[in-house]
């Protein structure tokens, strides 16, 4: 966001990420395929939270964050309109596992 300061930075409060599941994980009689999406947004402090449902036998996911414009500060310190966006993110859970996941733009 910023090119003059080194190092990593949050991405803008607000900014939406997604978190997409197969309902074949949690019923397998529903064929796969068929998605529930959830969202969130991330904070002030770069973070961002999922209560998502779970089982004992696990529910694999999808994180895809969303993409954002932003007037990102260039070394001469002039400002260009830039749109970042990156990969999403494949992970898993099972009941009552806390799992933590950094994106990086």
């Amino acid at each position: 966001l910023d090119l003059t300061a080194a190092g990593n930075e949050f991405v803008p409060a607000g900014t939406k990420i997604f978190i997409q599941v197969d309902l074949h994980d949690y019923n397998p009689s529903i064929p796969t395929g068929k998605y529930k999406t959830y969202s969130t947004t991330v904070g002030a402090d770069g973070r961002y939270t999922f209560a998502l449902p779970s089982n004992d036998n696990g529910v694999n996911f999808l994180i895809i964050p969303d993409q954002f414009e932003y007037e990102q500060v260039q070394p001469d310190t002039t400002t260009v309109n830039t749109v970042f966006s990156t990969a999403s993110i494949p992970g898993s859970a099972v009941s009552s596992q806390t799992v933590v996941n950094n994106i990086y733009y």
